[in-house]
């Protein structure tokens, strides 16, 4: 009877059960990536403990605010600086995610490192709880809890922020250089981060707050806890898909590299021998080299293979094409993704995996470009196709 009377006065309201369910899609998603096949590889599984351990933090805060840690003051040994290990692990995720782009070092490889911080101050924290039990002093353990801790975990996801932006920042830089060799899109990564600013400079808000007024209420963190339930599902989810996109690409490119795309007779042959010559090497560079497929490909690429200036590249194909220089390039990306939707081997992949090795640079782009030739979108088309295979 005691248990159920100790269970109706805790503090269970709509914003700790959406946090709870937040950590329990944390706690699946750690199970479903760690035990499948598909999501194998050091970076998905960085991921995945960057998930687990944001999601034990979560559980903490829950349960001090419903009053678990209250009624049962065991619990409280796991109230540790959780981010010391989400920090590193999502640190290492970014790490693994820009190789081969920025090779590891010997150095880098020494993960454990890494989590002794979080190994030191965890067993600092339980010595002073264990002195401040026998002196009978738990007014000490809370302000380490609502001060020191919070600005620990604050350092760590600040610092994890920081060397993960000049991370990106290197991968984007070299990405520029040879394009060809980067598959994972990480672009979505620095939105993250950035809004990972917005939600720690609403931290220090908080916890400055908390600190200089007499408001005692852990409620005022709900704002806070839910922006972290919902990180949790973007970046489990939007990571994994990307992993998942990069694993595609990789296949279908190793595929691109059997095949070649015909002229289609686009030669108008309207000038003379040299023009001609030269729209032939350029028809040469985007059959034979599948400079298509590159989606940064401007007149400059071409021109600075075939030595003329990249206003000459642009007259010789609207004067031979009768189109311009990137409704050429589109015009390969679109046959070949084409050529591809309607084999059977890459027929369960996803529609952009293929477009984006095919060239495209973005959905919209893909998708705008699709339906103006086809005259739907590249899902009606596939539906189109199986409908009549």
């Amino acid at each position: 009877m005691s248990n159920v009377l100790t269970f109706l006065t805790m503090n269970f309201n709509i914003f700790n059960t959406l946090i709870l369910s937040g950590v329990l899609q944390g706690f699946i998603f750690f199970i479903a990536v760690i035990s499948n096949k598909k999501f194998q590889g050091k970076a998905n599984a960085f991921l995945a403990f960057t998930v687990l351990f944001l999601s034990i933090s979560n559980l903490n805060y829950y349960a001090w605010d419903v009053g678990l840690m209250t009624t049962f003051p065991a619990m409280v040994i796991l109230h540790v600086p959780w981010a010391l290990t989400l920090a590193p692990c999502f640190y290492l995720y970014v790490r693994h995610s820009v190789e081969p782009a920025i090779p590891l070092t010997e150095r880098s490889r020494r993960y454990f490192l890494l989590f002794l911080p979080f190994i030191i101050i965890s067993l600092f924290i339980w010595g002073v709880r264990l002195y401040t039990h026998l002196l009978d002093r738990p007014t000490l353990i809370k302000n380490i809890y609502y001060f020191y801790l919070e600005l620990v975990n604050l350092t760590a996801i600040i610092l994890s922020a920081v060397i993960s932006f000049r991370l990106l920042n290197k991968y984007r830089a070299a990405k520029k250089i040879m394009p060809e060799r980067f598959i994972i899109r990480l672009g979505w990564l620095r939105k993250m981060l950035l809004l990972s600013c917005v939600i720690i400079v609403c931290w220090v808000v908080l916890i400055v707050f908390d600190m200089a007024t007499d408001i005692d209420t852990i409620s005022l963190f709900y704002p806070l806890w839910l922006s972290l339930t919902l990180w949790i599902y973007w970046v489990g989810y939007t990571g994994i898909y990307q992993a998942k996109l990069a694993k595609e690409r990789a296949e279908i490119r190793r595929e691109l590299k059997t095949k070649q795309l015909s002229s289609n007779k686009k030669i108008v042959q309207k000038n003379g021998t040299k023009e001609l010559e030269h729209y032939h090497q350029i028809i040469h560079l985007l059959e034979n080299e599948q400079m298509y497929a590159n989606p940064s490909l401007g007149l400059q690429d071409i021109g600075d293979k075939l030595n003329i200036s990249p206003n000459y590249v642009s007259k010789i194909v609207n004067t031979q094409a009768n189109m311009s220089f990137t409704d050429l390039v589109n015009q390969y990306r679109h046959e070949m993704v084409k050529e591809l939707l309607q084999g059977s081997k890459f027929k369960n992949y996803k529609i952009m995996a293929i477009a984006l090795e095919a060239g495209f640079n973005s959905k919209s782009n893909f998708y705008k470009y699709f339906k103006s030739v086809e005259g739907m979108t590249p899902t009606d088309y596939i539906k189109k196709l199986r409908e009549t295979s």
